[in-house]
């Protein structure tokens, strides 16, 4: 059966971002970037998702994760958090330092790579908090934050990315 995540370890793809970005790591650097990965991921690969043949977008388009990875996203005041990276990059760093190193090999991952290595390279280009500035003008951001909800709904990121992709 296909699994229905790209990174079923998050700490695999943290430790990808940290080797791959050109500058320092901050935990909220790492934060952004991992959410705009799941963003742009979803609004491009993602939407090649399907459950079964009949569900192929397009002849040839094979089938790709819905989503980038499991973990869910929360509203903090900074902008989105994934909590468990957030511990473990503060407490734990080892666990993403020793993490499997992604190696894209077939041409489903070599696509996949190129997205997260464009997104990489964007945010390499804006400082920190410019990154949390620029998280707070999403939508579901604002509104999982200003109703005091924790969860911000991964399906209506995708959607509010899907219009900036295209």
């Amino acid at each position: 059966m296909e699994k229905n995540v790209v990174f079923s370890d998050i700490n695999v793809l943290a430790k990808y971002v940290i080797d791959t970005s050109d500058r320092e790591m901050t935990p909220l650097r790492l934060q952004k970037t991992l959410y705009f990965l799941f963003a742009f991921y979803g609004a491009t690969y993602g939407q090649l998702a399907s459950q079964n043949e009949e569900d192929m977008v397009f002849e040839g388009s094979g089938s790709y994760p819905k989503y980038l990875f499991d973990e869910d996203i929360e509203a903090w005041n900074y902008g989105p958090v994934i909590r468990d990276i957030y511990k473990t990059y503060k407490y734990e760093s080892d666990k993403i330092n020793n993490a499997e190193t992604w190696k894209p090999e077939s041409d489903r991952d070599l696509n996949i790579s190129d997205v997260i290595d464009q997104v990489i390279k964007q945010t390499d280009e804006m400082g920190d908090f410019s990154l949390v500035d620029r998280t707070h003008e999403d939508e579901e951001w604002k509104r999982a934050f200003d109703n005091d909800q924790d969860y911000m709904d991964k399906d209506a990121i995708i959607e509010e990315y899907k219009i900036d992709a295209i």
